[in-house]
C-alpha cells in the first residue's frame, strides 16, 4: 500500500507569506537588506504661538539625533543602529535601519531662536515659538 501526503491547495496568502519568508531567511546573511534607508513619520501641527513638529524615533536616544537650523529650513537628522546579536540568527526582519534625514521649510513667523526639543518613549517633540505679529500703524501721508 502506498501513503500519499495529502496536500491543500494553496491560496495567493498562503503563496505571498512562503515567498516573504523565505526572501527573509535567505537574505538573513545580507546586512545591507536589514541597514536599507529608513524615513520616520512626521507630524507638523500649528498652535496659536507655535509649530509643533512631532515625529516616531521608537529605538532612537538623544546622542543618534541631530536637529539644525539651515538659512529657512529646519533638518532633522540621525541614524538608527542595526542590534547585532551574534548568538541569534535572524529569521526575519522588518524593521528598518540606517541613516535619515528630513528638511522643512520654516514659515516667516517663527523664531529662530526659540526652538525647545526633547525625546521621550521613543517619540521627538520639537517646539518652535512663532514670533510677536507686527501692528503697523497707520499714518496718514498729506499729499503737497
Amino acid at each position: 500500500m502506498t501513503l500519499i501526503k495529502w496536500k491543500r491547495s494553496n491560496s495567493i496568502f498562503d503563496i505571498m507569506d512562503n515567498y516573504n519568508i523565505l526572501n527573509n531567511y535567505l537574505k538573513s546573511d545580507d546586512s545591507s537588506y536589514y541597514e536599507s534607508e529608513w524615513n520616520p513619520s512626521f507630524n507638523i501641527n500649528e498652535k496659536d504661538k507655535s509649530y509643533n513638529i512631532v515625529a516616531d524615533m521608537p529605538g532612537l536616544e538623544k546622542k543618534d539625533i541631530n536637529i539644525n537650523i539651515d538659512d529657512d529650513m529646519i533638518v532633522i537628522s540621525g541614524n538608527r543602529k542595526t542590534i547585532n546579536n551574534s548568538n541569534n540568527k535572524l529569521l526575519c526582519s522588518e524593521i528598518r535601519y540606517g541613516n535619515f534625514e528630513r528638511r522643512f521649510y520654516l514659515p516667516e513667523d517663527v523664531n529662530k531662536n526659540e526652538i525647545d526639543a526633547s525625546l521621550k518613549n521613543g517619540v521627538l517633540n520639537i517646539e518652535i515659538q512663532k514670533t510677536k505679529p507686527i501692528k503697523s500703524k497707520l499714518r496718514q501721508i498729506n499729499i503737497s
